[in-house]
């Protein structure tokens, strides 16, 4: 199966960016089936250089034959996707909000 490799970008990183990756990686791994290899850390500039909390994320590889074809089916990138949002629902505690839409039909609604 594909390795998933999320990457902590630099040795330093702040407490916040080690728990988004801690919080991360697991459902992004629950979600695709990517095997579990570890979190890596790495000193890649884009974060490096931030000053708020970073992490980059690698879902596979298009050099990899394997992970390039899973790459091209929408059903796979739904579940990369559906990780990342599992895992920034829990680091930000977000709710789902639903409204109650109402549509004018030119008759009686009854209420």
């Amino acid at each position: 199966m594909e390795e998933l490799v999320l990457r902590v970008i630099y040795p330093s990183a702040s407490q916040d960016s080690v728990n988004y990756q801690n919080t991360l990686y697991p459902e992004i791994v629950n979600q695709t089936g990517f095997i579990d290899r570890g979190k890596k850390r790495a000193d890649f500039h884009v974060v490096r250089e931030t000053t708020m909390p970073a992490i980059l994320t690698e879902n596979g590889f298009v050099d990899n034959t394997v992970e390039a074809e899973k790459l091209k089916q929408s059903s796979f990138l739904d579940q990369i996707a559906q990780g990342h949002v599992n895992g920034l629902v829990e680091i930000f505690g977000l709710k789902k909000i639903l409204k109650k839409i109402y549509f004018y039909t030119g008759g009686y609604s009854g209420e």
